[in-house]
């Protein structure tokens, strides 16, 4: 009878200590996929984790940025100089773009927007925003009228810009900085928006030029990590004042090879060696990528 009283204690602690070690393994297991971040983080990011980056296309005189966070995806204007080439829709293509959560025209010149037929007709497209430009300062009325109709027709949904909208784009937040401005010329309709994830901002601010930024000086205030140069890098725009207060790291020009404006000026080039830790010029360097996680260019 003791014998068998202790081969049966035996087994019960065989029983228990498998009993603990399937539920230990249950819990671990469901800790890594749905528990603490704090302490399965490392891990998890290898499982989950997309590239979160802002690509600034060489499209030659023209300007196309594509916000990449989380596997999902902003494209702020798609103008090409060269047509026919689809440097837009082959970028998006190798960076594994199927759905565009938002798309952004900044303003209605050909440089922004020639291609977004294009893109809309290569892509889903969840939402685009214009400016609330007034008909004078909408330049070619057919593309504005096939968005208006397209959008009517359920394809995407059409968002005019206003002051503070906010959308959300994977990790990240895209703000719209200030109101349409349409007093004076299509390039001053730009939409500025501000993008934010994580410490790391980008700003964009489109065509407008120096009164432009003044009047986002009155609602802007802050340092950011990358700047779009604005209009291409013009003198008339990228000026000290505005410069000296949003002190970029980085500077993004895209402009054409020995384009006809003379792009970058020499007087945005002497302001951004002031104010700006680096600049680059897709002319020179190509497509240029800022990884939001280390804060760094990490391709060009």
């Amino acid at each position: 009878m003791e014998e068998k009283k202790i081969k049966g204690k035996c087994s019960l602690k065989t029983i228990g200590k498998a009993y603990f070690l399937i539920v230990f393994l249950i819990v671990f297991v469901h800790t890594i996929f749905f528990g603490s971040d704090k302490i399965f983080y490392k891990h998890k990011n290898v499982e989950t984790t997309k590239e979160n980056t802002v690509s600034v296309i060489s499209v030659g005189q023209a300007e196309s940025i594509l916000i990449s966070s989380n596997g999902h995806f902003c494209l702020i204007d798609a103008g090409e100089k060269d047509l026919g080439h689809d440097k837009i829709i082959d970028y998006l293509n190798s960076k594994g773009v199927k759905e565009i959560d938002l798309l952004v025209i900044t303003h209605f010149h050909d440089d922004h927007f020639n291609q977004v037929l294009n893109v809309l007709d290569n892509f889903e497209v969840k939402k685009i925003l214009i400016p609330n430009a007034i008909d004078k300062n909408r330049l070619d009325a057919d593309i504005y009228d096939i968005l208006k109709s397209r959008a009517e027709n359920g394809e995407f949904k059409l968002c005019t810009a206003m002051k503070n909208n906010i959308f959300l784009i994977g990790n990240g937040m895209l703000k719209v900085l200030e109101h349409t401005y349409n007093n004076d010329g299509v390039n001053n309709t730009s939409v500025a928006t501000l993008f934010i994830q994580d410490g790391f901002t980008f700003l964009n601010t489109g065509d407008g030029d120096s009164d432009y930024e003044k009047r986002l000086l009155e609602c802007f205030s802050n340092k950011v990590t990358l700047f779009t140069a604005g209009h291409h890098g013009a003198s008339n725009a990228n000026t000290e004042e505005f410069l000296k207060v949003i002190q970029p790291d980085f500077v993004a020009i895209s402009a054409g090879i020995d384009n006809e404006y003379g792009h970058p000026h020499t007087q945005a080039i002497e302001n951004f060696e002031k104010y700006a830790g680096q600049y680059n010029v897709t002319a020179i360097d190509g497509t240029l990528v800022y990884s939001m996680d280390t804060k760094q260019l990490i391709s060009n």
